[in-house]
């Protein structure tokens, strides 16, 4: 697949339709922190022998992806 500079402009701007630049670092930040891939969960499910374990930590990662978008969304609508 080949993009061409009109494709790139067009994309960017339905982007800053789309996004306040406190919700893109928002949706920036839960991305980074969220649950890895199922290959990732198939690993500690292996490692840990437990569904429990891997659940809980399935669970707590998205708490905290969850939580640091909150707060940088908020700190981003205090500072934009």
């Amino acid at each position: 697949v080949t993009f061409s500079a009109d494709s790139t402009e067009a994309l960017a701007g339905v982007l800053q339709t789309m996004f306040t630049p406190a919700s893109a670092a928002a949706f920036m930040t839960f991305v980074l922190l969220y649950v890895p891939c199922v290959a990732a969960l198939s690993v500690i499910r292996s490692e840990t022998g437990s569904w429990k374990f891997t659940l809980k930590s399935m669970g707590f990662q998205i708490a905290v992806a969850y939580i640091g978008a909150f707060l940088v969304y908020h700190l981003g609508l205090l500072l934009f």
